[in-house]
Protein backbone atom coordinates (compact mmCIF):
# COMPACT_ATOMS: atom_id res chain seq x y z
CA UNK A 1 0.00 0.00 0.00
CA UNK A 2 1.61 3.12 -1.04
CA UNK A 3 1.08 6.08 2.00
CA UNK A 4 0.38 9.67 1.41
CA UNK A 5 1.96 10.81 4.01
CA UNK A 6 5.76 11.69 2.33
CA UNK A 7 3.23 15.32 2.00
CA UNK A 8 2.98 16.19 5.51
CA UNK A 9 4.98 19.09 6.97
CA UNK A 10 6.66 18.19 10.19
CA UNK A 11 5.68 16.11 12.73
CA UNK A 12 7.59 13.43 11.48
CA UNK A 13 7.46 11.53 14.85
CA UNK A 14 3.73 11.00 14.25
CA UNK A 15 3.80 10.48 11.21
CA UNK A 16 6.78 7.39 11.26
CA UNK A 17 4.31 6.37 13.96
CA UNK A 18 0.96 5.71 12.15
CA UNK A 19 3.55 4.59 8.72
CA UNK A 20 4.22 1.83 10.78
CA UNK A 21 1.25 0.74 12.31
CA UNK A 22 -0.05 0.84 8.53
CA UNK A 23 2.52 -0.96 7.01
CA UNK A 24 2.08 -3.42 9.62
CA UNK A 25 -1.57 -3.33 8.90
CA UNK A 26 -1.99 -2.63 12.49
CA UNK A 27 -3.92 0.76 12.96
CA UNK A 28 -6.06 1.51 15.90
CA UNK A 29 -9.91 1.98 15.40
CA UNK A 30 -10.42 5.08 17.06
CA UNK A 31 -7.67 7.79 17.03
CA UNK A 32 -7.56 11.53 18.77
CA UNK A 33 -5.18 13.85 17.10
CA UNK A 34 -4.94 16.72 19.56
CA UNK A 35 -3.45 19.99 19.27
CA UNK A 36 -3.61 23.82 17.97
CA UNK A 37 -5.43 24.77 14.86
CA UNK A 38 -4.19 24.91 11.30
CA UNK A 39 -0.68 22.70 11.68
CA UNK A 40 -1.78 19.48 10.05
CA UNK A 41 -4.08 17.56 12.14
CA UNK A 42 -6.66 17.13 9.43
CA UNK A 43 -4.17 17.04 6.68
CA UNK A 44 -2.79 14.04 7.87
CA UNK A 45 -5.95 12.40 8.70
CA UNK A 46 -6.99 12.78 5.49
CA UNK A 47 -3.85 11.43 4.13
CA UNK A 48 -4.48 8.00 5.79
CA UNK A 49 -7.87 8.44 4.52
CA UNK A 50 -6.59 8.51 0.80
CA UNK A 51 -4.24 5.60 1.30
CA UNK A 52 -6.62 3.18 3.17
CA UNK A 53 -9.41 4.07 0.59
CA UNK A 54 -7.15 4.04 -2.24
CA UNK A 55 -7.93 7.58 -3.70
CA UNK A 56 -6.76 10.90 -4.51
CA UNK A 57 -7.30 14.25 -2.63
CA UNK A 58 -9.59 15.98 -5.01
CA UNK A 59 -11.93 12.56 -4.69
CA UNK A 60 -12.08 11.85 -1.25
CA UNK A 61 -15.01 13.54 -0.12
CA UNK A 62 -17.31 12.00 -2.75
CA UNK A 63 -15.42 8.88 -1.82
CA UNK A 64 -18.93 6.35 -0.60
CA UNK A 65 -16.72 4.74 2.16
CA UNK A 66 -15.24 8.27 3.65
CA UNK A 67 -17.70 10.26 6.19
CA UNK A 68 -16.65 14.22 7.33
CA UNK A 69 -18.41 15.90 10.35
CA UNK A 70 -16.61 19.40 8.98
CA UNK A 71 -15.54 22.21 11.23
CA UNK A 72 -18.31 24.73 12.17
CA UNK A 73 -18.53 27.51 14.53
CA UNK A 74 -21.74 25.78 16.11
CA UNK A 75 -21.77 22.34 18.67
CA UNK A 76 -22.07 19.24 16.87
CA UNK A 77 -25.45 17.68 18.43
CA UNK A 78 -26.86 14.59 18.88
CA UNK A 79 -28.40 15.01 15.88
CA UNK A 80 -25.49 14.51 13.54
CA UNK A 81 -24.07 11.94 15.77
CA UNK A 82 -27.31 9.85 14.90
CA UNK A 83 -27.19 10.64 11.45
CA UNK A 84 -23.37 9.23 11.06
CA UNK A 85 -24.75 6.23 13.48
CA UNK A 86 -26.99 5.31 10.66
CA UNK A 87 -24.85 5.99 7.66
CA UNK A 88 -22.09 3.82 9.58
CA UNK A 89 -24.49 0.99 10.58
CA UNK A 90 -24.11 0.32 6.32
CA UNK A 91 -21.24 -1.92 5.48
CA UNK A 92 -19.02 -0.16 2.86
CA UNK A 93 -19.26 -0.68 -0.60
CA UNK A 94 -15.90 0.28 -2.43
CA UNK A 95 -13.14 -0.84 0.41
CA UNK A 96 -12.57 -3.40 2.77
CA UNK A 97 -12.65 0.68 5.47
CA UNK A 98 -15.28 2.95 6.21
CA UNK A 99 -13.29 6.27 7.25
CA UNK A 100 -14.95 8.93 9.75
CA UNK A 101 -12.68 12.25 10.10
CA UNK A 102 -14.87 14.40 12.86
CA UNK A 103 -12.80 17.93 13.02
CA UNK A 104 -13.13 19.62 16.13
CA UNK A 105 -14.71 16.95 18.00
CA UNK A 106 -14.77 18.36 21.61
CA UNK A 107 -17.17 20.42 20.32
CA UNK A 108 -19.84 17.67 20.50
CA UNK A 109 -22.57 18.29 23.11
CA UNK A 110 -22.93 15.96 26.18
CA UNK A 111 -25.55 14.08 24.57
CA UNK A 112 -23.96 13.56 21.83
CA UNK A 113 -20.55 12.76 23.51
CA UNK A 114 -23.01 9.81 24.83
CA UNK A 115 -24.42 8.74 21.69
CA UNK A 116 -20.90 8.38 20.17
CA UNK A 117 -19.60 6.85 23.13
CA UNK A 118 -22.23 4.00 22.16
CA UNK A 119 -20.51 3.39 18.58
CA UNK A 120 -17.56 3.07 20.31
CA UNK A 121 -18.57 0.27 23.07
CA UNK A 122 -18.31 -2.26 19.86
CA UNK A 123 -17.31 -1.11 16.86
CA UNK A 124 -17.42 -3.17 13.73
CA UNK A 125 -14.59 -3.72 11.98
CA UNK A 126 -14.57 -1.73 9.45
CA UNK A 127 -14.98 1.41 11.08
CA UNK A 128 -11.77 3.61 11.54
CA UNK A 129 -12.15 6.94 13.22
CA UNK A 130 -10.18 9.71 13.13
CA UNK A 131 -11.32 12.34 15.86
CA UNK A 132 -9.88 16.12 15.64
CA UNK A 133 -9.36 18.66 18.73
CA UNK A 134 -7.51 21.28 19.90
CA UNK A 135 -8.25 19.71 23.56
CA UNK A 136 -8.66 17.08 25.28
CA UNK A 137 -12.34 17.83 26.40
CA UNK A 138 -14.37 14.75 25.99
CA UNK A 139 -15.75 12.20 28.42
CA UNK A 140 -13.30 10.29 29.83
CA UNK A 141 -14.69 6.99 28.43
CA UNK A 142 -14.27 8.20 24.49
CA UNK A 143 -11.12 8.98 25.42
CA UNK A 144 -9.92 6.00 26.85
CA UNK A 145 -10.86 4.38 23.80
CA UNK A 146 -8.50 6.48 21.82
CA UNK A 147 -5.04 6.01 20.02
CA UNK A 148 -3.89 9.89 21.44
CA UNK A 149 -1.51 11.61 19.23
CA UNK A 150 -0.23 14.66 19.99
CA UNK A 151 0.99 17.86 18.16
CA UNK A 152 2.53 21.06 18.46
CA UNK A 153 3.13 24.41 15.97
CA UNK A 154 5.20 23.29 13.40
CA UNK A 155 9.05 25.45 13.98
CA UNK A 156 9.92 28.19 11.75
CA UNK A 157 11.96 25.95 9.76
CA UNK A 158 10.21 23.38 8.58
CA UNK A 159 7.54 26.54 7.33
CA UNK A 160 10.57 27.67 5.37
CA UNK A 161 11.01 24.10 3.59
CA UNK A 162 7.38 24.52 2.09
CA UNK A 163 8.89 27.90 0.24
CA UNK A 164 7.35 30.35 2.65
CA UNK A 165 10.13 33.19 3.74
CA UNK A 166 11.03 33.66 7.44
CA UNK A 167 9.35 36.44 8.06
CA UNK A 168 5.61 34.51 7.17
CA UNK A 169 7.20 31.39 8.51
CA UNK A 170 7.13 33.30 12.24
CA UNK A 171 4.02 35.03 11.37
CA UNK A 172 1.99 32.25 11.36
CA UNK A 173 3.13 30.84 14.80
CA UNK A 174 3.78 27.85 13.72
CA UNK A 175 0.25 27.41 11.85
CA UNK A 176 1.02 26.41 8.51
CA UNK A 177 -2.59 26.30 7.25
CA UNK A 178 -2.98 29.57 7.67
CA UNK A 179 -0.30 30.59 5.02
CA UNK A 180 -1.81 27.66 2.97
CA UNK A 181 -5.35 29.09 3.28
CA UNK A 182 -4.99 32.74 3.52
CA UNK A 183 -2.62 34.75 0.79
CA UNK A 184 -3.54 38.27 2.69
CA UNK A 185 -2.37 36.96 5.82
CA UNK A 186 0.57 39.62 6.54
CA UNK A 187 -1.68 42.21 4.58
CA UNK A 188 -3.92 41.54 7.48
CA UNK A 189 -1.23 41.22 9.94
CA UNK A 190 0.03 44.75 9.25
CA UNK A 191 -3.94 45.88 9.49
CA UNK A 192 -3.60 44.79 12.85
CA UNK A 193 -0.52 46.39 13.91
CA UNK A 194 -1.34 49.76 12.42
CA UNK A 195 -4.69 50.13 14.31
CA UNK A 196 -3.22 49.10 17.39
CA UNK A 197 -0.10 51.29 17.07
CA UNK A 198 -2.87 54.23 16.73
CA UNK A 199 -4.88 52.51 19.47
CA UNK A 200 -1.87 53.34 21.84
CA UNK A 201 -2.81 56.99 22.51
CA UNK A 202 -6.34 56.68 22.33
CA UNK A 203 -9.00 57.02 25.08
CA UNK A 204 -10.02 54.28 27.39
CA UNK A 205 -13.80 53.94 25.40
CA UNK A 206 -12.04 53.81 21.86
CA UNK A 207 -9.88 50.98 23.29
CA UNK A 208 -12.47 49.07 24.57
CA UNK A 209 -14.88 49.55 21.72
CA UNK A 210 -12.04 48.05 19.68
CA UNK A 211 -10.73 45.22 21.92
CA UNK A 212 -14.48 43.90 22.25
CA UNK A 213 -15.42 43.20 18.66
CA UNK A 214 -12.07 41.31 17.91
CA UNK A 215 -12.25 38.19 15.75
CA UNK A 216 -10.25 35.31 16.58
CA UNK A 217 -8.28 36.28 13.81
CA UNK A 218 -7.85 40.07 15.00
CA UNK A 219 -6.85 37.74 18.31
CA UNK A 220 -4.49 35.28 16.49
CA UNK A 221 -2.69 38.62 15.04
CA UNK A 222 -2.23 40.33 18.40
CA UNK A 223 -1.16 37.32 19.98
CA UNK A 224 1.89 37.30 17.17
CA UNK A 225 2.39 40.95 17.79
CA UNK A 226 2.88 40.66 21.23
CA UNK A 227 5.06 37.73 21.12
CA UNK A 228 6.83 39.26 18.60
CA UNK A 229 7.57 41.79 20.90
CA UNK A 230 8.54 40.20 24.02
CA UNK A 231 11.08 38.57 21.59
CA UNK A 232 12.28 42.19 20.87
CA UNK A 233 12.93 43.08 24.23
CA UNK A 234 15.18 40.20 24.18
CA UNK A 235 16.67 39.87 21.67
CA UNK A 236 16.29 42.88 19.02
CA UNK A 237 18.18 41.70 16.05
CA UNK A 238 14.77 38.75 16.29
CA UNK A 239 13.37 41.71 14.07
CA UNK A 240 16.02 41.19 10.79
CA UNK A 241 13.59 38.97 8.75
CA UNK A 242 10.76 41.51 9.15
CA UNK A 243 9.42 44.30 5.77
CA UNK A 244 11.02 47.58 7.10
CA UNK A 245 7.36 49.33 7.83
CA UNK A 246 6.77 46.47 10.10
CA UNK A 247 9.59 47.20 11.89
CA UNK A 248 9.23 50.48 12.68
CA UNK A 249 5.90 50.04 13.82
CA UNK A 250 7.09 47.56 15.78
CA UNK A 251 9.52 49.36 17.16
CA UNK A 252 7.18 52.07 18.38
CA UNK A 253 5.60 49.92 20.04
CA UNK A 254 8.13 48.17 21.89
CA UNK A 255 9.69 51.86 22.77
CA UNK A 256 6.02 52.34 24.12
CA UNK A 257 5.14 49.61 26.32
CA UNK A 258 7.00 48.59 29.18
CA UNK A 259 8.13 44.93 29.36
CA UNK A 260 5.45 44.22 32.60
CA UNK A 261 2.85 45.34 29.94
CA UNK A 262 4.06 43.25 27.02
CA UNK A 263 3.82 39.92 29.54
CA UNK A 264 0.73 40.92 30.75
CA UNK A 265 -1.10 41.49 27.54
CA UNK A 266 0.33 38.40 26.50
CA UNK A 267 -0.69 36.52 29.11
CA UNK A 268 -4.48 37.73 28.92
CA UNK A 269 -4.94 36.97 25.22
CA UNK A 270 -3.36 33.60 26.20
CA UNK A 271 -5.88 33.08 28.74
CA UNK A 272 -8.93 34.30 26.17
CA UNK A 273 -7.85 31.68 23.44
CA UNK A 274 -7.86 29.47 26.25
CA UNK A 275 -11.37 30.10 27.27
CA UNK A 276 -12.73 30.64 24.36
CA UNK A 277 -14.33 27.13 24.37
CA UNK A 278 -16.01 27.79 27.56
CA UNK A 279 -19.38 29.84 28.79
CA UNK A 280 -17.31 32.76 29.90
CA UNK A 281 -18.19 36.14 28.47
CA UNK A 282 -15.82 36.77 25.96
CA UNK A 283 -17.01 40.50 25.71
CA UNK A 284 -15.81 41.42 29.08
CA UNK A 285 -12.41 39.19 28.75
CA UNK A 286 -11.39 41.61 25.36
CA UNK A 287 -12.41 44.63 27.18
CA UNK A 288 -10.59 43.88 30.31
CA UNK A 289 -7.23 44.42 27.75
CA UNK A 290 -8.52 47.84 26.78
CA UNK A 291 -7.38 48.56 30.76
CA UNK A 292 -3.25 46.69 29.84
CA UNK A 293 -2.29 49.20 27.26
Amino acid sequence: MVSTMKKIIGHQRQVQFLHHQLQEDNLAQVYLFVGPPFIGKFTLAQNLAQTLLRTEEEALRLHPDFLLISQSEEAISIETILELQRKISLKPVASSKKIVIIEEASRMTLDAQNAFLKTLEEPPAYLLFFLIAQRESLLPTILSRCQRLYFQPLARREIETAGFSPFLAHLSQGQIGRLFLDPRLAEKWQGVLEHLSALIEANLKDKMDYFRNRSEEDLFFLRAIFRTLLYWQIQPEFLSFYPQKAKERLTGLARRLTLEQVIEMLDSLEEIESLSWTNVNQKLLLEGLALKI
